[in-house]
């Protein structure tokens, strides 16, 4: 009596319990992998960061976004896996007198794809507008005459 009790009720509920495995499979699988997308996104910002300060010191010492710094940045982001590297328009490409602002952009194409992006491809919604982080810095510039 006891099994068929058992066997009975197993087998009514077998469609409940397939749908709460895939839902938990799911669930952990976003908390197992979201720790590790957030560590790229970051990661991806913080050389970003590094390599606008790199830039910043030397476009100071050059009085500009000279050709030479301009070749520093992209062969520096290059070797962190960022290949396509643009100037911002509104960036210092002249040299400048020492004391005046010098101004530093680049944006630099994303170099995977963002968490946003995968989850919205999964579930058919639309995707980010730009793939590309961008930043900007001013310094003053210390170039001597």
């Amino acid at each position: 009596m006891l099994r068929r009790y058992v066997f009975k009720k197993t087998s009514s509920e077998c469609g409940f319990i397939t749908i709460e495995f895939i839902i938990a499979v799911i669930t952990m699988t976003f908390i197992v992998f979201f720790p590790i997308a957030a560590m790229l996104e970051m990661h991806t910002i913080n050389v970003m960061e590094q390599e606008l300060h790199r830039a910043l010191q030397m476009a100071a010492v050059r009085g500009g976004l000279t050709p030479d710094v301009q070749q520093a940045v992209r062969e520096n982001l290059s070797r962190r896996g960022m290949d396509e590297v643009r100037f911002t328009s509104d960036s210092t490409f002249e040299p400048v007198q020492r004391g005046e602002i010098v101004t530093v952009g680049f944006e630099v194409k994303r170099p995977f794809r963002s968490l946003f992006s995968g989850v919205m491809s999964l579930i058919g919604g639309s995707d980010l507008a730009s793939e590309h982080f961008v930043v900007k810095g001013k310094v003053m510039s210390e170039k001597l005459p």
